[in-house]
């Protein structure tokens, strides 16, 4: 009588540790493949950091560009009224 209530709970035993084992294989596959996911991610996270340094540099360089092309209009403005002051002065005097 005791035999077969230990064949039974060793029986049990071994299906819940069959059970663990496939869980734990299971959750071992899912971490590996997170950390696939992480890698990709990160690198991504590099090429996308690298172009947005470009667009930074880019954006600079058009800056700088409008930049001086507005100062060189204004200074090119403010000579244009100061000969038009000294052209009409000359007429006037």
């Amino acid at each position: 009588m005791v035999k077969p209530q230990n064949e039974q709970i060793l029986s049990k035993l071994s299906k819940d540790v069959e059970q663990l084992k496939s869980k734990q294989e299971f959750s071992q596959q899912r971490i590996t493949d997170l950390e696939i996911k992480v890698q990709l991610h990160e690198q991504t996270m590099g090429h996308l950091t690298k172009s947005i340094e470009k667009i930074e540099e880019n954006t600079i360089w058009l800056r700088q560009t409008i930049m001086r092309s507005v100062i060189v209009g204004l200074v090119g403005a403010g000579f244009s009224v100061l000969t038009a002051i000294i052209i009409w002065l000359l007429r006037i005097g």
